[in-house]
């Protein structure tokens, strides 16, 4: 059935060129531009992640990389339905998606929305993957075997897709609400809003705990630790805390939607700054790409600025001797 709203803008106002000039499109602008940043960051940080796992036979071939390479690939399916909805449906509204209970705006959350769940169990195989390996390393290869932990990593998509399946449903939607720059479950007292509260929850509360124990083992991680766990429970405490406030400030809800993106782009940059590996990989994935210089380019420069030479060794090189290493978790 069709939903009876309040447009803001007329049809003629929802135009790209609207969009670019008119003074009255200003907010939606600035959200926009602001939104654009994280994720655009997270689609090249999280594509890069991947492409250098999968091109290093030792990184993939390790099972807790199968964890990162699935969250991954959940942060660039949620980064690109990011696009088509919130930063499509927001600046072109109802010449977007005219219902907003029609197909267009729940199915696409509906998928989100399993993916965000596929992410979290894997954050928790991850969190119990490295406790054990902490704690208890002698049983990690019979706990964490490469069958074992494809499984797990199948077994969550599985189960996340499942968990998403109420979206889909009139008592479960969740949609985009333009007006208000945020998601939100519809109806806002719906059952399935209360049981992602609890789950989030849970789940926050193990990865907390296993990091901890963690973080008192292993001192050296006392960075990671806090960015992994801070920025997930910010952003999910936020998202269910914010509507109970009463506020109706668009700019909170928007600062609220932000931390999703921000979220997305968290995991790759972790990766990229905690692990070497994955970083001397990256590296090596943008040179090949051109976008950095070759090693022989380096060393002229080096030569022109300083005056002195330097051995131009392939990082090939460099990664093929600190991943030969690789064979444990």
């Amino acid at each position: 059935n069709n939903t009876t709203v309040t447009e803001e803008f007329t049809l003629d106002q929802l135009t790209l060129h609207a969009f670019l000039t008119l003074s009255a499109r200003a907010d939606d602008r600035l959200v926009i531009f602001l939104w654009s940043l994280p994720i655009v960051y997270g689609l090249g940080a999280n594509s890069l992640v991947l492409v250098a796992i999968l091109r290093c036979h030792a990184m993939r071939s390790i099972p807790s990389y199968f964890f990162i390479i699935e969250m991954c690939l959940c942060d660039l399916t949620i980064l690109v339905i990011s696009i088509a909805l919130p930063l499509g449906y927001t600046v072109f509204r109802q010449a977007y998606i005219a219902d907003p209970l029609s197909a267009a705006n729940f199915v696409p959350w509906y998928v989100y929305n399993s993916c965000w769940w596929t992410f979290v169990l894997s954050l928790v195989i991850m969190a119990f993957n490295r406790l054990v390996c902490t704690i208890s390393p002698h049983r990690y290869q019979n706990l964490f075997s490469a069958r074992i932990s494809l499984s797990l990593a199948v077994g969550a998509a599985i189960m996340g897709f499942l968990l998403g399946l109420p979206n889909l449903h009139s008592c479960c939607y969740l949609l985009w609400f333009p007006e208000f720059y945020s998601s939100s479950y519809y109806p806002m007292d719906s059952w399935y809003a209360r049981f992602d509260q609890s789950f989030s929850a849970a789940t926050t509360g193990i990865v907390v705990f296993c990091y901890s124990i963690v973080l008192i083992a292993l001192r050296k991680t006392s960075k990671m630790v806090g960015v992994v766990s801070g920025v997930y429970v910010l952003t999910f405490s936020t998202w269910f805390l914010l509507p109970y406030t009463g506020s109706t400030s668009k700019w909170l809800y928007s600062f609220m939607t932000s931390l999703w993106f921000v979220q997305n782009a968290t995991h790759p940059t972790i990766a990229l700054v905690f692990n070497s590996k994955v970083r001397l990989w990256s590296v090596d994935t943008l040179r090949q790409l051109s976008l950095l210089p070759s090693p022989q380019v380096r060393a002229e420069v080096v030569h022109l600025f300083f005056g002195r030479d330097v051995i131009a060794t392939p990082i090939t090189t460099t990664i093929s001797n600190r991943t030969s290493r690789a064979s444990r978790g």
